[in-house]
Parts: C-alpha cells; structure tokens; sequence
C-alpha cells in the first residue's frame, strides 16, 4: 500500500481536501512550457517562416506536379487517336484497278462459231422481203412446170404468200403467158389423146385465157388424127366398147366424125 494513502476506518473523520490552486501545478507546469515555446519562436522568426515557406513550397510543389502530372495524363489521353479514328482514316486496300503494277490482261482468242449469219437478201427497188421471195417462187415454179397467170397466183396463195406478195410475184416473173398455154398442151398430149376441143377446154380449165389457149391450138403441131386413134386404144384398154359405142365416144370427146372413124377403125 502506498504511503501516501491511508486507511479510513468507518466512523473516522475524513481529512480534509486540497485547495484547488495546489492541485494546478500540473497545469501550470503545461502553461509555462507553452509560453516558453513561444517565447524561442518569436526570438526566431526566420526559422517559423523558412518552415512555413518550406511546408508551403512543399505543398506548392505537390500541387504543381500533381497537376502537371494530371495535366500530361489529359494530354496524352488526348493526343492519344482513338480506335475509330483509326478505324475511319485507315486507307483502303489497294484494288485491282488502282494497282499500276498489275500486269496487262492478255488478249483473248475467239473460238470460231460452226453458226452461219443469216445471209438477208438485199432490198430491191425498195420491194418488200414477201414479195421479193413470191417472185423468186413463182420463177421456180415457171422453171418446173408451165402455168398460167392465175394458175401461178393460186398456187402462191396455197405456198403462204399475201395476195399482194403473190400479185406481185405473179406481174413481175419473166413469163410469155402464150407460151405457158404452148408448153401446157403439149404436156397433155404427151401425157393422153386429146382433140382439139378437148385440149382447148382443158387449158380454160388450167385459167389460160381463150387467147392463150387459141394461141396454144394453132401453135402445138398435133395430129388430130392420131390423137382420136390413140384415145381410141385407151378407151378399149379400160373398157370394151363396141364400134358405135367407140365412135360415140370419141365424138363426146370432141373429135370430128372423120376423125372419130379414124379412131374406131384404128382400134378394129
């Protein structure tokens, strides 16, 4: 037990308290030491400013540098390209077209075609493709069998030809109608006996005019004569006929009585 204590029996009288001034020397012992530090401070100003300057240019310091460092930071953040700017501004690839060095495209050999071009027939005088090509039939037609006028205008119908390609081809084919009906009757008589009557009948048939077929009687160099006897030997091949029957008929066809007997007598 300290010393300085002392027990206190119960009933005992407590001593008495200390003055409240003796109790603070503590805190005046803390006063003093405070006025004195402040005493040597204002003795030594320069050092108290020298401090303050110091901790101040420290400080001045530390900003400045943090804000240049901040500064710097925000300037290479800035001059810093972004990724789309790059992406935008990147060149385009070379093409093939913006090379210079691209070799040149070598010429190309053309396979030849097996196909013929149309070969068109070049215009006439202006006459129109049908009418040319109906007056190329009609020739054709004249160069394999003899035909009058409008025995050839028919046909060409019949061939597809408009009226008018066939009237065309019909008024400008290099033809004597005359001798179309000449070469027409000799035809049929060498094809069968005929009378006069009869071949000039035939070619009205084939649309020869009465001129042309006339001119075609007086012009084919028949033996009316032995045209009836060899009509006769036909009919008597094909049938029997007794000797009126025979002359009737080669009188039907257009024989004279003269010739008719002729005819019958031949065939006896």
């Amino acid at each position: 037990m300290n010393s300085n204590q002392f027990h206190q029996w119960p009933g005992e009288p407590q001593p008495p308290q200390k003055p409240w001034y003796k109790q603070g020397k503590t805190i005046a012992a803390i006063i003093a030491v405070i006025l004195f530090i402040g005493l040597i401070g204002s003795c030594n100003p320069g050092a108290s400013e020298t401090t303050t300057t110091s901790g101040t240019s420290a400080r001045a310091t530390v900003t400045v540098t943090a804000t240049e460092s901040s500064t710097t930071s925000r300037q290479e953040v800035t001059d810093r390209p972004s990724p789309t700017s790059e992406a935008t501004t990147a060149p385009a690839p070379p093409t093939a077209n913006s090379r210079t060095d691209a070799p040149a495209a070598q010429p190309t050999t053309k396979q030849p075609t097996t196909e013929q071009p149309a070969t068109e027939q070049p215009a006439t005088d202006g006459v129109p493709f049908g009418s040319r090509n109906a007056l190329r039939q009609a020739q054709s037609y004249l160069d394999f069998s003899n035909f009058s006028a409008t025995g050839l205008y028919d046909q060409l119908l019949y061939e597809g030809f408009s009226p008018e390609d066939a009237q065309y081809g019909v008024d400008n084919v290099a033809a004597d109608w005359n001798e179309q009906a000449l070469g027409s009757a000799g035809d049929y008589l060498d094809y069968s006996g005929f009378s006069a009557t009869g071949l000039y009948d035939q070619l009205l048939y084939e649309e020869f005019t009465p001129a042309q077929a006339q001119y075609a009687l007086d012009n084919v160099n028949a033996d009316w004569y032995a045209e009836a006897a060899e009509s006769a030997q036909s009919y008597v091949e094909y049938s029997a006929f007794s000797a009126s029957g025979l002359y009737d008929q080669l009188i039907y066809e257009g024989f004279t009585p003269e010739q008719a007997q002729h005819g019958v007598n031949s065939v006896q």
